[in-house]
């Protein structure tokens, strides 16, 4: 950290292996890129895009990131007496907000934000004032979340945090397209590996299988209750042939597509 600067912002690649320490100054962690795994005073979480934590100055932490990880490190020192913090930090309400870990997801303004400002980094390594002015930054608009200001969602279990109707809304919106299991964990704050497992434990299918349950589902109305021709149906839900939507509909209802159509032509005479 530089000297005679209270804040300072930096964007770091985390080990792949496990680290643990502690530090007497605080620190907010930002996702940028792939996802890092902290633990903080025995509580964990998931840091990736959109998701971030704060780390209190003398709390033990361990960390790691994935091979693609990349992080924004706000450093913030115990004593604050910048003028240009003077008044939005006053009454001790930042030392409220710092003073005990806790995982947060952010709103759309605020990663466009970061995003921005860990490019400025990039460009502007040279200029040694930098990274305290954008470090200022991120934490008042920090500050004015975390205070209530402005909306940001704190998650209390980052690690176990499963939003199944949500998943659901989207998978159901989006069968048209592709779907990957790394875009539902994201939905969820989670790694794509947690993510897998935790899924599995609620719905007891991998979520694989549960799109393909639903593009199925989806297929069954859209045979009894349209004219539409199989080969059209197969590729409008996303199945990359004919033969792969074949196979997965017959294991799912015992029969092919065209036979499901004229049993189902059947029961309408």
């Amino acid at each position: 950290m530089q000297e005679k600067s209270n804040i300072i912002a930096r964007v770091v690649h985390l080990s792949e292996n496990s680290n643990t320490h502690s530090h007497t100054h605080h620190q907010a962690i930002f996702g940028l890129m792939g996802h890092a795994e902290f633990e903080i005073s025995g509580k964990g979480g998931f840091i990736q895009r959109g998701v971030g934590c704060i780390v209190p100055s003398m709390h033990n932490h361990s960390f790691f990131g994935n091979k693609e990880n990349k992080i924004l490190i706000l450093d913030i020192t115990n004593n604050l007496p910048l003028l240009e913090l003077e008044t939005a930090f006053a009454s001790n309400t930042l030392d409220h907000i710092l003073d005990s870990p806790k995982y947060f997801q952010f709103d759309q303004r605020m990663q466009t934000l970061i995003s921005s400002l860990s490019s400025e980094l990039d460009v502007m390594a040279g200029d040694n004032a930098a990274p305290s002015i954008i470090g200022q930054c991120l934490l008042h608009s920090l500050y004015h979340r975390l205070r209530g200001e402005i909306s940001v969602e704190e998650v209390s279990n980052v690690r176990d945090r499963i939003d199944l109707s949500r998943i659901k809304r989207y998978i159901y919106g989006n069968l048209t397209g592709k779907i990957h299991a790394a875009d539902l964990a994201r939905l969820c704050n989670l790694s794509e590996s947690h993510f897998y497992h935790k899924f599995r434990e609620s719905i007891g299918v991998s979520p694989y299988q549960y799109v393909i349950d639903a593009r199925i589902k989806a297929a069954c109305t859209m045979i009894e209750d349209t004219d539409k021709p199989i080969t059209e149906i197969c590729f409008t839900l996303g199945f990359s042939s004919q033969s792969a939507f074949t196979n997965s509909f017959r294991k799912k209802m015992g029969v092919s597509p065209t036979e499901f159509r004229s049993k189902a032509a059947s029961r309408l005479k």
